[in-house]
């Protein structure tokens, strides 16, 4: 009877087990690696892409050297020096204050050397651009590039850019329309191109310091959250349905002035996108902690979903080569290869 009864139990622990490999053990974190940092706010490379720009709650910017996997320079005091390249704090980029409702992005970026434009060089010795007043309430109405040269920040009916590497300040007039409206500022993923989302998706040259010709209406409804690729070429808007409580996902063609394909619902009112640098590959987070990926050009899903963050994910950003993503769910930061 014993050996009966030993026999049973190992019956049953065998059944256990072949029972427990049918069900479904969850989605895997395929993350390359996972950053040892707690409470990111936000996130962006630096140029070369050796060096990680993490904002932490406490509101400054620190670099992690991710070759050597540590802190690139000290934790900034309560009023951290500016950027290398020589941008203030884009709150003190006017003599007057912001615009109500104007806002630092949540990627503003730090910088380690060049971003490649002839004759130019950064000026002013080590630091780091002071991260987003918690004050400031939403993302929309200011950004900096990828590579700390500019900054950008609506004030009145102004866009005031600042170059950070030739210590110049230009005012960009907006169009004097009675239906203006700005709900988005960000640079293109390649940092050539300031582009503007609201009534009408805009774009201007840092350079010339000029609109450029061919604005487009992007169907009325306010927008959450906005992306411009490479070349000038597509665009990526998430826009507020359903009284804020949920979104919409769609990608606009600059040449043609028109969507590319119907509008994709997110589950989030307020979603994320960030666009490769060097293809035409969307990364989408629609607040479930889940990276999704898009071809904005082909309009059309690509490559697997990146799962792996327990929490709600609050920052992701391209590495310049677009190989790599990272995200930051406030509790861990994580590098994915892009598939």
């Amino acid at each position: 009877p014993r050996l009966a009864g030993l026999v049973a139990v190992a019956a049953c622990a065998a059944l256990a087990l072949w029972a427990a490999s049918l069900v479904d053990p969850g989605p895997a974190d395929r993350s390359r690696a996972t950053l040892p940092v707690r409470d990111v706010t936000a996130l962006s490379y630096s140029p070369d892409g050796r060096v990680l720009a993490l904002t932490t709650r406490r509101g400054g910017t620190r670099p992690w050297d991710l070759a050597d996997g540590h802190w690139a320079a000290p934790e900034p005091g309560p009023s951290p020096r500016p950027l290398e390249a020589g941008l203030p704090a884009l709150r003190d980029l006017t003599s007057a204050a912001p615009a109500p409702g104007a806002a630092v992005l949540g990627s503003t970026p730090a910088t380690t050397g060049r971003s490649g434009v002839p004759g130019a060089r950064p000026r002013g010795g080590q630091g780091l651009m002071p991260g987003p007043d918690p004050r400031d309430g939403a993302p929309g109405t200011a950004a900096a590039d990828r590579a700390g040269r500019f900054a950008v920040v609506r004030s009145g009916g102004f866009l005031v850019l600042r170059d950070g590497w030739r210590a110049e300040t230009h005012r960009m007039p907006l169009p004097k329309t009675r239906s203006l409206r700005l709900d988005a500022l960000v640079f293109a993923s390649d940092g050539l191109t300031i582009a503007s989302a609201g009534d009408r998706a805009r774009q201007w040259n840092p350079l010339t310091h000029r609109m450029l010709p061919g604005s487009f209406p992007l169907g009325g409804d306010p927008v959450v959250a906005f992306a411009a690729g490479p070349d000038r070429t597509t665009l990526a808007v998430a826009t507020a349905r359903n009284g804020h409580r949920s979104s919409a996902l769609t990608f606009w063609s600059v040449a043609a002035k028109r969507p590319l394909g119907p509008a994709r619902t997110l589950r989030t009112r307020t979603p994320l996108l960030a666009y490769s640098p060097s293809s035409d590959t969307v990364a989408v987070v629609s607040g479930d902690g889940i990276v999704r990926f898009f071809d904005a050009a082909a309009d059309r899903g690509v490559g697997r979903p990146l799962p792996g963050h327990d929490g709600t994910i609050r920052a992701l950003s391209f590495s310049p080569d677009g190989r790599t993503l990272a995200t930051s769910d406030g509790r861990t930061v994580k590098l994915w290869d892009v598939p």
